[in-house]
């Protein structure tokens, strides 16, 4: 989260989805938040409506982000190894293939 805070553009919205299993506080700079003037939102999970605006977004996103290749693929046996990956951050994002 705190590495988020310092990607944020001035001026910009950073917003914390997910649902999260509580693992204690985590420590951050609020000076982050006020010198770039961010609008923080934190939200447990997504409406219908998120969904949909995501749906819009998606021709953009993959204009401008090669997402295909952010993405790691794991055969479902060799989950340790895709848990290991993103322990060590060696993938931005690990999915396990059936």
């Amino acid at each position: 989260m705190a590495q988020g805070l310092t990607l944020a553009r001035r001026g910009g919205s950073y917003l914390i989805i997910g649902q999260y299993t509580d693992a204690g506080d985590t420590m951050l700079s609020p000076h982050q938040i006020v010198y770039r003037q961010l609008d923080v939102s934190g939200s447990w999970a997504f409406t219908g409506a998120h969904l949909v605006e995501y749906v819009r977004l998606l021709p953009a996103l993959t204009a401008r982000f090669d997402l295909e290749n952010m993405v790691t693929a794991y055969p479902l046996g060799h989950h340790a190894e895709a848990l290991a990956d993103v322990a060590r951050g060696a993938v931005l994002k690990a999915v396990l293939t059936g």
